[in-house]
């Protein structure tokens, strides 16, 4: 298996190799790096990146590998982190002016769980300005552009996410929206699920359909914990006046896995 194809393959499958000691977590983190340090300069996906920090948590990663201990689902796993969240010791700027050098002391809850898990931080990728608009641009970060046609958008808000998963420039993202928008480059057919059903049930109902990896509800649970569905219904709920969230997925041909957050 080559760079390329490294970067394009699925968490799951790397998390079998690594833990078969047929791949080094350092080997992908490498391969990871490098495609990020060709493309990115073109797409600007990545606003703030962690290489080094991330090379030395592969090499980490490695040796316990070797050593055999139990391993997280995600052991070794480059995962990147969108700018709205907040990430202890590393710059959280969300896009704006404003917060352009805040370095937060705390993580988000699902970034510790991910680092819990073994996912290894490679960065944070952009986001329009506190995420309120559904294009790749905002006055701190610049343009973010659509790795199939640089001319265009990739969508917003989460607008690095969506080009770094086209590029392949990571293996998992967390994306903070559930909007139709980054469709131009994740979704076929997708359907805005935070306004219909919650996202557990849609990634069970797709599972069961075979048009989903297992891998998705697995990230999901890891990421937001047993009591995640409960916890994002009653805000939508909350949001809404207690109005009840109903919809049809029978229409829908694949989903990238994306997760409602509120910062």
């Amino acid at each position: 298996m080559n760079a390329t194809d490294l970067c394009y393959t699925p968490a799951t499958e790397l998390s079998r190799l690594i833990r078969s000691k047929a791949l080094s977590p350092v080997e992908l983190m490498e391969a990871v790096l490098a495609r990020i340090e060709r493309i990115n300069p073109v797409i600007n996906a990545y606003c703030t990146m962690m290489a080094t920090e991330a090379m030395d948590e592969a090499r980490r990663a490695e040796a316990m590998v070797m050593a055999g201990p139990p391993l997280g689902d995600l052991h070794g796993i480059p995962v990147s982190i969108k700018d709205l969240a907040l990430t202890k010791g590393v710059r959280t700027m969300s896009g704006s002016f404003i917060f352009e050098h805040r370095v937060p002391d705390v993580d988000a809850p699902f970034v510790r769980r991910l680092k819990d898990a073994g996912a290894i931080m490679v960065g944070k990728t952009t986001s329009p300005e506190f995420g309120w608009k559904a294009l790749g641009q905002s006055p701190v970060t610049g343009h973010t552009r659509n790795p199939w046609n640089t001319a265009m958008t990739p969508g917003g808000s989460s607008s690095g996410a969506a080009a770094a998963t086209a590029a392949g420039l990571d293996v998992v993202k967390k994306r903070a929206d559930t909007s139709r928008i980054n469709a131009v480059v994740l979704l076929t057919d997708g359907q805005d699920t935070a306004g219909g059903i919650s996202e557990s049930q849609l990634l069970s109902r797709l599972e069961q359909e075979g048009r989903a990896e297992t891998g998705a509800v697995r990230l999901y649970t890891i990421a937001y914990g047993a009591d995640a569905d409960k916890e994002l219904l009653a805000r939508f709920s909350d949001a809404t006046g207690g109005k009840p969230f109903v919809g049809d997925t029978s229409n829908i041909d694949s989903v990238y896995l994306s997760i409602s957050s509120f910062f």
